[in-house]
């Protein structure tokens, strides 16, 4: 009895180990040259009809089934670049996302093979949920790591993307860099409200012809209201203005409106 259940392992093994070769690659044009084990994954590597290689890892098959099309869509797009020419492309299947990982052997940028630019590689994802695939990595120029990310739409728009970092990296970095792009907001802002500020102090005389400013506090106050009465008149703003209490001459008032909202 022990004997028969033995075997009946055995087989079950065998019949799983089989399973990986379910799959028809032919239906693709593609045949599965080499096939290995490693922990629960399965690392294929097949070729192509033109004699072309590529390696798809994966844990469930049903899940590398359902993205087999996209593999033989992205190896074929990848296979036509006219400036990017590679050694090895990779495609690493998990439930509702593959990974691709292309290692480069040839990008020449006045006269210049700049792969070595690329230490990693170029990495993608496309993922079932958003159906677009995305390019998202990193390369070495003048002692920084420069992050290249987009939609892929083609290898030019990529390539022109590389090349402006690589060339310019300090000006890529800036104009992608969120910290950078918000603090170059805020100083915009800061800017504006001097320049408010300014335009206040210049038109808001006294009656001995002395220049005054409005208190910032004073400023806030009033926006503040207007932001919570969007849709009032200047004249149903000025009275909620003076039910607050809010120390304000109408002079200021108008002159306010005519700075920050352009009401006159």
């Amino acid at each position: 009895m022990k004997r028969l259940l033995l075997i009946w392992i055995l087989l079950g093994s065998i019949l799983m180990s089989a399973i990986t070769y379910a799959y028809d690659w032919q239906s693709q044009n593609a045949t599965v040259i080499d096939q290995k084990e490693e922990g629960l994954k399965t690392i294929l590597t097949l070729k192509d009809n033109q004699d072309r290689l590529f390696t798809v890892t994966f844990q469930e098959e049903s899940a590398m089934a359902s993205l087999a099309d996209k593999i033989i869509k992205y190896k074929n797009e990848f296979t036509s670049w006219q400036q990017i020419h590679f050694k090895e492309v990779s495609f690493v299947v998990s439930p509702g996302l593959l990974e691709v990982i292309i290692v480069p052997q040839e990008l020449n940028h006045n006269h210049v093979n700049v792969v070595s630019a690329i230490p990693a590689g170029i990495t993608m994802t496309y993922n079932t949920d958003k159906e677009v695939l995305r390019y998202d990595f990193r390369i070495m120029k003048d002692n920084l790591f420069i992050r290249i990310a987009g939609d892929y739409i083609q290898e030019d728009e990529m390539v022109a993307k590389l090349f402006f970092a690589y060339d310019n990296p300090l000006a890529y970095m800036r104009r992608t860099d969120p910290e950078y792009l918000s603090k170059q907001i805020d100083d915009l802002r800061e800017e504006t409200e001097r320049l408010r500020q300014a335009l206040i102090y210049l038109h808001n005389e006294d009656w001995l012809n002395h220049f005054r400013t409005i208190p910032p506090e004073t400023i806030q106050s009033v926006v503040a209201i207007k932001q919570a009465h969007p849709g009032t008149t200047k004249a149903e703003l000025w009275k909620e203005i003076k039910k607050q209490k809010i120390k304000i001459t109408k002079q200021e008032f108008d002159l306010l409106m005519i700075v920050y909202y352009n009401e006159f």
